[in-house]
């Protein structure tokens, strides 16, 4: 039986459960350029200036002088449309009309957003379709988990080379309920027929690793290429590693 080593924890497993960004690529370089033009275009388009404009990168948890996002912010993993209305809502509390509102965010934000993106913003944190191909051939299964949306999740795929090496992929999109619910663990173990005591989740956000506690699965790995501090991971993770290379399998 395949085993997984994560540090001094490990664990008979037949399924690998990741999270996308942050845990199968930089976060930073697929999202900052995105949401960055999608605060100047939406300042932009209501006559807005840099009040404004630092309401909106506070929401979203930008932090323009790196270019990266806030680790640990709270909302770091949340769906596109859940941006989306929480930037409706800083334009209407500033005096614009609501429809109008979802009106701007809809033309100059959700297209920047929902739009694949190329082939050079999606950097692989080390080399993914090396490791993928690794685990595959020791006898698991793997799946993608991701609040992202299933056409960007399914391009990113490709781009990194891993789109056949998935069985299952789950994106926001696709009718359940989000991260940290765990809906999505829960339908890739009854796709696949594993109990889920023999999946493990690697995820860089709490968010993910909620997701995984709440499912019930046998493993819960945090990794720091991604959003959150290894304090926060720690609360709930099995295990706690600098990536997912760190990640070892044996035993098939």
């Amino acid at each position: 039986m395949p085993i997984m080593r994560a540090g001094d924890v490990q664990h008979e497993i037949d399924c690998v459960v990741l999270d996308k960004d942050g845990t199968l690529i930089d976060h930073h370089s697929a999202w900052f350029g995105r949401y960055d033009n999608s605060v100047i275009a939406v300042a932009e388009a209501v006559g807005g200036g840099d009040p404004l404009r630092r309401a909106l990168y506070h929401a979203l948890a930008i932090d323009t002088a790196s270019q990266r996002f806030v680790a640990d912010a709270p909302n770091k993993s949340l769906k596109i449309s859940d941006h989306a209305l929480m930037v409706t809502t800083i334009l209407h509390q500033n005096g614009c009309d609501w429809e109008a509102a979802e009106d701007i965010v809809a033309e100059h934000m959700l297209p920047r957003l929902l739009t694949p993106l190329g082939r050079e913003a999606i950097r692989g944190i080390g080399d993914i379709h090396e490791r993928l191909q690794v685990w595959k051939s020791g006898g698991v299964q793997l799946a993608v988990l991701t609040n992202d949306n299933r056409v960007s999740t399914l391009a990113d795929m490709r781009t990194l080379g891993i789109d056949h090496m998935l069985s299952v992929v789950v994106a926001a999109d696709d009718g359940l309920a989000a991260k940290p619910a765990p809906d999505g663990v829960a339908h890739i173990a009854q796709s696949l027929g594993i109990p889920l005591g023999r999946i493990a989740l690697i995820g860089d956000t709490t968010t993910d690793l909620l997701a995984a506690r709440a499912a019930g699965v046998g493993l819960v790995i945090g990794v720091l290429s991604g959003l959150d501090s290894a304090r926060k991971l720690a609360e709930i993770a099995d295990a706690v590693l600098p990536d997912l290379h760190a990640v070892e399998l044996s035993g098939s």
